[in-house]
């Protein structure tokens, strides 16, 4: 198992070096958001910058082989998680805001591609995909982030782009998913709970339904079996600003709108004015460190709990499942064997099986299933976040109760990303209600 001491910790390294700090087959999960090519710099100082090569076919081989030296760390039964982004050809990144800490060299001014017409998406997620897939990683869903509050584009010769993809990855064709769904709607609860249906269902007016069928339904989804539908591929979720701000001089950190309070007290009392970037701990403004490409906690809490596990054996690494077991026989079950010619009817169809809720109802007993090691410990699943920015991954980690391992080469970025995954539950939670 990992090193105790490298559990919720961010590693300022390359990515591509993880062997030095992590064996083989310690990986749950993988989720990450690499720079995407050719749209902003993150350290002018680092003439090697991913994202910064002279052609898609570079970029997309040095991000797989990243994904290549991470795989041997991997469990077999990873899920892998990459939300990429793409870019136009021939267009010149912007430099009039310097929020976006766009590199001013001429070395990283955005080239020309050959072979792809100018203004033409680049296709870089469909070319990583491939890519991957060529290197024997199994593309198993695409997910896509629509983003409900995009940002406006200036472009009027076509439609303005309101998604990302998210792609996801597992090493073999078994491995380990704990399903995910969309919660019932409050009118199918509602027709399960009193055994309202429809006698239309009977002649297949219902989505190809019967009445039958929806009784079974009614039967798992009163006794819970059923909680809901499992859950699609398009995920709807806001894009969300940087929610706090980190001061490298004195490592304190701002969350939510706790220091413009402040300020806006101080300069009603005093009546002066306070920099944009003033730091209320040490009192220097020269400090505060922001990332500005961070994708929203929402977007990664799915992937965490479907395919990072809560609890594992620290000596055999067996997950520990969840089964739930019905006890006894349905209603519908016992009905059909006593008299099958009466069940079978449509007078038993509606008296024997629509007349009272006891009938449908079944306990379900939850088990938890483990291994037999003597003297184990159970730990939290481990995700790894190769390109760790922020610390969104580990802010959503620490909220779910599972532990992660972050890389990040810049500095500031690596030390800003360690002191915001120490702050607490609530702060995620009060940013999940926003």
């Amino acid at each position: 198992m990992i090193d105790f001491k490298l559990r919720n910790s961010v590693i300022c390294d390359d990515a591509i070096n993880i062997q030095k700090y992590i064996g083989n087959e310690e990986i749950n999960c993988l989720i990450t958001s690499p720079p995407y090519y050719q749209l902003r710099s993150y350290d002018d100082s680092d003439t090697n910058e991913l994202g910064h090569e002279k052609t898609v076919g570079e970029y997309i081989d040095k991000l797989v082989n990243i994904f290549l030296a991470i795989k041997p760390c991997m469990r077999k039964d990873c899920g892998i998680y990459v939300n990429i982004g793409d870019s136009y050809n021939g267009h010149r990144v912007g430099y009039s805001d310097p929020k976006w800490k766009v590199a001013k060299s001429d070395s990283f001014v955005k080239p020309t591609q050959s072979g792809i017409p100018i203004k033409s998406l680049c296709m870089v997620p469909e070319r990583f995909a491939l890519k991957m897939i060529e290197n024997g990683f199994i593309l198993r869903s695409i997910i896509i982030w629509h983003k409900i509050n995009p940002v406006p584009s200036s472009a009027d010769d076509r439609y303005s782009n309101s998604f990302e993809y998210m792609y996801f990855f597992t090493l073999k064709k078994d491995y380990y998913f704990n399903q995910q769904f969309t919660p019932l709607k409050k009118s199918s609860i509602i027709r399960a709970k009193y055994n309202t249906f429809s006698e239309k269902t009977n002649e297949g007016n219902f989505a190809g339904i019967d009445l039958e069928m929806q009784h079974r339904n009614s039967d798992k989804i009163n006794s819970g079996e059923i909680i809901g539908a499992n859950m699609k591929n398009v995920w709807q979720i806001a894009t969300q600003p940087c929610n706090f701000m980190y001061c490298e001089n004195c490592d304190t950190v701002y969350i939510g709108k706790e220091r413009s309070k402040i300020i806006k007290k101080i300069e009603e009392i005093d009546g002066i004015k306070v920099k944009k970037n003033y730091c209320l701990k040490c009192n220097r403004n020269d400090g505060f460190v922001q990332h500005f490409a961070q994708f929203p906690i929402k977007l990664i809490l799915t992937p965490i709990k479907a395919s990072c596990p809560d609890a594992v054996c620290n000596k055999c690494g067996t997950i520990r499942k969840t089964i739930y077991e019905k006890q006894g026989i349905s209603s519908y079950e016992s009905i059909k064997e006593i008299n099958t010619e009466q069940f079978n009817s449509e007078q038993g169809k509606k008296q024997s099986l629509r007349a009272d809720r006891e009938c449908f109802m079944r306990q379900v007993v939850k088990k938890n299933i483990e291994c037999n090691c003597e003297n184990k410990e159970i730990l939290p699943g481990i995700v790894i976040d190769p390109f760790f920015g922020s610390g969104t991954t580990g802010r959503a980690c620490k909220f779910l109760g599972r532990d992660f391992v972050g890389f990040e080469k810049n500095p500031k970025y690596a030390k800003m990303a360690h002191r915001v995954c120490q702050e607490s539950y609530n702060q995620v939670q009060k940013e999940l209600d926003l």
